[in-house]
């Protein structure tokens, strides 16, 4: 992907991922906000970062990386896990997880309104498809890029709230020291195997398979 900046196709690429990747950084972030303000930390919301506006979350390499690669991730949201009220490990769980179940929601979302605009209001304008489509992808993208156990990724902090009990913390600081040399091992691999690409099409497939049942079912209905 990297050698077809200067194609027409990429840049046409470029106009209809911009929705998407805006819509996903941005909900992503505003998810982690709106949790960690739930849990009882007010840090995000404080620094501005509780909101929908995508240059509060806008992170150059991040973005450079979605536009090229097709994944990256938008300036971290942040906490303070001390500001957390009850079990602050389960907190940190629910914060960390709320971005990517933000990014399936939106894709399930859009999944459904493409279904809905197509099957049910006869739908035949491409430009809308392709946009719809590629939110559903990037968003699907973004989820499984996050869940990725590598720090600053989600995952890693899932993964050290349910191990630390159990391991120690000495492994995560050794993740942490080393977190950027291991983040672009991850992006070479992810952009060498094209692994995320294929693990995106099988979830898009899986959501098109859900809702071509429903729609089906809504057809013979009507």
């Amino acid at each position: 992907m990297l050698f077809n900046i200067f194609t027409l196709d990429f840049w046409i690429n470029i106009l209809y991922s911009l929705p998407a990747i805006m819509i996903g950084l941005s909900f992503h972030e505003f998810a982690h906000a709106f949790a960690a303000h739930k849990m009882g930390d007010d840090t995000a919301r404080n620094m501005g970062r509780m909101t929908l506006n995508p240059l509060a979350h806008f992170d150059p390499l991040g973005t450079v990386c979605i536009l090229l690669l097709g994944f990256g991730w938008a300036k971290p949201v942040p906490v303070n896990p001390n500001n957390y009220r009850g079990n602050r490990r389960k907190a940190d769980i629910i914060v960390s997880l709320a971005g990517i179940t933000m990014n399936f929601a939106i894709a399930f979302v859009a999944m459904f309104l493409l279904y809905f605009l197509v099957y049910v209001l006869g739908m035949q304008n491409v430009v809308v498809s392709g946009v719809i489509m590629q939110i559903v992808y990037l968003n699907l993208g973004l989820m499984v890029f996050n869940l990725i156990p590598v720090p600053p990724l989600d995952g890693s902090h899932v993964l050290e709230d349910l191990l630390i009990p159990v391991v120690g913390a000495k492994p995560f600081y050794f993740l942490r020291q080393h977190s950027m040399i291991l983040l672009i091992i991850v992006l070479m691999v992810l952009n060498t195997t094209g692994i995320l690409g294929i693990v995106m099409q099988e979830l898009a497939g899986l959501l098109m398979k859900l809702f071509d049942l429903v729609f089906s079912v809504y057809k013979y209905a009507v």
